[in-house]
C-alpha cells in the first residue's frame, strides 16, 4: 500500500508539473493541537510538506503528512510515537473568473482530492485506507477584503469492521490585505459533519496574522479553538510558502 501510494502521487505531481509552465510553490505547515476531554488528553504535532502548481485553468497540489503524538488516559501516561501519515493529491479546475485585477472579482474552482495512506492498517497516524472527495471553492475580492469559501463532500476509507458516514465539510476564510502592506489579519471558520452516528460534528474558529516578504515568500501564524467535544481544544499553526521561480 505504501509503495503504491507514493508511486501514484509522484506520477500525478510530476506529470502535471511537466504539463504546465507555471512555477511551483513549496509550502511547509506545522500544526500543534491539544485534545482534552473526559479522562483523555493528547498533544499532536502535525507536519504537511506540499508542492503545488497553478495556471489560468488548472491547479495541482501534492502533500505528505507526518505526525508526532503523546497522550494520557485518566492522568496516567498513555501512548506516544511518530510516523508518516498519508500522501494528499488535489486537482483543481477553474470554472469562472478572470485574471488578477484591482476590480471586484470572484473565481470559482472545482476540486477533486484523494488521500493515499502510508500505512497498511489503522493506527494513530492514519486509517490505512484511502479517502476521496470533491469540493467547490469560491474566492472573492473587493478592494482589500479577500473572502474564500469552500464546501465539499468526503468519502472516508473504512478499516475492517468500521463503517463511516460520508462527510459534508466547509470552510470560510476572511483577510484584509491593503496594497503594499506587509502584514494582514486573517480569520476563519471550518466545520464538518460527524463520521459516526451519535457523535458531534467538527467546528473550529481560527484567527491570526499573515505576512508577505520579498523573494516570493509568505508566512502566516494562526491560533485555533474548537467549539465541539470532538474538535481539538486549541491549536497553533505556522505556514511558510516559497514561490520557486527557478
Amino acid at each position: 500500500m505504501t509503495v503504491r501510494a507514493i508511486v501514484l502521487a509522484a506520477a500525478v505531481v510530476l506529470g502535471a508539473a511537466a504539463a504546465t509552465a507555471a512555477p511551483p510553490t513549496a509550502t511547509q505547515t506545522m500544526r500543534w493541537l491539544r485534545q482534552d476531554r473526559d479522562d483523555f488528553a493528547g498533544d499532536y504535532l502535525i507536519s504537511y510538506s506540499s508542492l503545488s502548481w497553478r495556471d489560468a485553468a488548472w491547479s495541482l497540489r501534492g502533500s505528505v503528512s507526518w505526525l508526532s503524538w503523546r497522550d494520557e488516559v485518566g492522568g496516567a501516561a498513555g501512548t506516544s510515537g511518530s510516523g508518516l501519515g498519508a500522501v494528499y493529491v488535489t486537482v483543481g479546475r477553474r470554472l469562472w473568473g478572470g485574471e488578477r485585477s484591482w476590480r471586484p472579482r470572484s473565481r470559482g474552482w472545482l476540486k477533486l482530492r484523494g488521500k493515499l495512506p502510508l500505512q497498511n492498517e489503522y493506527s494513530v497516524t492514519g486509517s490505512g485506507e484511502s479517502d476521496w472527495g470533491a469540493s467547490l471553492m469560491v474566492a472573492h475580492r473587493h478592494r482589500a477584503l479577500h473572502l474564500i469559501a469552500e464546501v465539499g463532500i468526503l468519502k472516508l476509507g473504512e478499516p475492517q469492521g468500521v463503517e463511516y458516514d460520508g462527510l459534508l465539510n466547509g470552510a470560510v476564510s476572511l483577510s484584509y490585505r491593503r496594497p503594499g502592506a506587509r502584514f494582514y489579519p486573517i480569520a476563519g471558520l471550518s466545520a464538518s459533519s460527524s463520521s459516526l452516528p451519535g457523535d458531534p460534528g467538527y467546528l473550529e474558529l481560527s484567527a491570526g496574522i499573515g505576512a508577505v516578504w520579498s523573494g516570493g515568500i509568505s508566512t502566516s501564524l494562526l491560533y485555533s479553538r474548537g467549539l465541539t467535544a470532538i474538535s481539538p481544544e486549541g491549536g497553533l499553526a505556522a505556514v511558510v510558502s516559497v514561490r520557486l521561480d527557478g
